[in-house]
């Protein structure tokens, strides 16, 4: 038996990854690899929350 898939994510969902991804660079210098995997994690959030509908409207 298969597990249902998960509802699309709202567009806040898109909204609170895009804030997460500012928080995280913002005033940042230095890039460490564990660093650029947590933004590889946050930018794979906010493409898949646009991918799946999140974002319905141009900016």
């Amino acid at each position: 038996m298969s597990t249902p898939p998960s509802p699309p994510p709202s567009r806040l969902a898109a909204e609170d990854a895009n804030a997460a991804i500012r928080a995280f660079v913002a005033g940042r210098k230095v890039w460490t690899p564990a660093d650029l995997a947590e933004l590889a994690r946050l930018r794979r959030a906010w493409m898949d929350a646009v991918r799946y509908g999140a974002v319905t409207e141009a900016a």
